[in-house]
C-alpha cells in the first residue's frame, strides 16, 4: 500500500475514472521520495490491471549508462509507436529523464505532444533544471512533497514491524521525510558504522596522540560517497547534546539509542565548544562541496576538533 502523495493520486484516479488523462506527465520528486511505486500504481489502474507484476504494455525505460541518448529515445520512439499487445492502452515510465541530453530531449518533442492514441507517458526527475521548457511545456507536471511524520511512521510501521521504539525514532529523524532514506537506513550497514565512528572521535578525539589522530581520517574516508551522511551524523550528535545540556530529557532525542554516550559528551562540551564543532562541520561541508581534497579536509577537521 503507497503511503502519502493522496491529493496527486485521487487526482489522478478521478482522470483515469472519467478518461481525462494527458498524454505525457512529469513527475518530479526526490530521490526515495516514491515516484517510481507511485507512477506504477497510476499504470496498472490506467492498463485496467490489479495484481503488480510485469506486463508487455507497461514499459519501465531506464539508460544503461550515465545519461539518455539520443539514439536510446529513437528506439523508445520506435517501441511507443507499436500498438498495445492486450489492451487498448500502453504506459510508458521513463526513469531519471534529467539526465536526457539535449538532443535527447528535443528528438523526444514531437512524441510527447503528439504521441499515438492510448499511449501515456510518465517522465520521472528528480529536479526541473536540466528538463528543457519545450518539455515542460509539453507535459503536466506534479511535484510529490516530502512525508509527514504521521506517514513516515506509518510507512515504517507498515514496512519494518520488529523495529524497536528508540530506532523508529532514529530512523523518523534522520528520514526528513524521504522513505527511501528509511529503506537506505535499515538495509545499510554502513549507516550503523558511520554513526558509530563518528561517536568514536567526539568520545576520544581530545584524548589520543596527535600521530594517531589521521586515522580516524582513514576511516572517514572509506565513507568518501557518504560523505554527507557522515557531517549529518555528527551535527546530530552534537545537536541532541544541546538538546540534553538544556532539558535533562530524552523526549526530543534524535540518537535514543545512544542516550549513555551523549550524556558523557555532555560532560565533555560547553555550549559554546559545540557551537564551534557546528561552525567546523559547516566548513568541511562547503569545502567538500566545492570538491577540495576530503583527506585534507578531514585532516583540518580532526586538528580543529582536537582544539576546541
Amino acid at each position: 500500500m503507497i503511503i502519502g502523495h493522496n491529493t496527486i493520486r485521487e487526482l489522478f484516479l478521478k482522470a483515469i475514472k472519467e478518461n481525462t488523462l494527458s498524454h505525457a506527465y512529469l513527475i518530479v520528486g526526490e530521490d526515495g521520495i516514491g515516484k517510481s511505486i507511485l507512477v506504477k500504481e497510476i499504470a496498472l489502474k490506467i492498463l485496467g490491471k490489479t495484481r503488480d507484476i510485469d506486463y508487455v504494455d507497461l514499459i519501465n525505460f531506464r539508460s544503461s549508462g550515465k545519461s539518455i541518448g539520443v539514439d536510446e529515445i529513437r528506439k523508445l520512439i520506435v517501441e511507443i509507436n507499436k500498438k498495445p499487445f492486450e489492451g487498448d492502452k500502453k504506459v510508458i515510465i521513463i526513469h531519471n529523464c534529467e539526465t536526457m541530453t539535449e538532443a535527447a530531449q528535443n528528438a523526444f518533442l514531437k512524441t510527447i505532444e503528439e504521441p499515438p492514441i492510448g499511449v501515456y507517458i510518465f517522465l520521472l526527475c528528480e529536479n526541473l533544471a536540466s528538463i528543457l521548457d519545450t518539455v515542460k511545456s509539453r507535459t503536466s507536471i506534479f511535484r510529490l512533497n516530502r512525508l509527514s511524520k504521521e506517514e513516515i511512521e506509518e510507512y515504517i510501521h507498515q514496512n519494518y514491524i520488529d523495529i524497536s521504539d528508540e530506532k523508529e525514532k532514529m530512523l523518523i529523524s534522520f528520514s526528513d521525510g524521504i522513505p527511501g532514506t528509511i529503506d537506505k537506513l535499515v538495509k545499510d550497514e554502513e549507516f550503523n558504522n558511520i554513526r558509530d565512528l563518528v561517536l568514536d572521535i567526539l568520545l576520544n578525539i581530545k584524548n589520543i596522540e596527535k600521530s594517531k589522530t589521521f586515522d580516524y581520517t582513514d576511516k572517514m574516508c572509506k565513507f568518501k560517497d557518504k560523505w554527507e551522511e557522515v557531517l549529518t551524523v555528527f551535527s546530530s550528535y552534537i545537536r541532541d547534546i544541546m538538546v540534553y545540556g538544556e532539558t535533562y530529557s530524552t523526549e526530543n532525542i534524535i540518537n535514543l539509542d545512544k542516550i549513555s554516550d551523549i550524556k558523557d559528551l555532555k560532560g565533555k562540551y560547553t555550549y559554546s565548544k559545540l557551537i564551534k564543532i557546528l561552525d567546523i562541520i559547516t566548513y568541511v561541508r562547503e569545502n567538500l562541496e566545492r570538491n577540495v581534497n576530503m583527506e585534507g579536509i578531514f585532516d583540518i577537521m580532526l586538528i580543529k576538533l582536537q582544539e576546541v
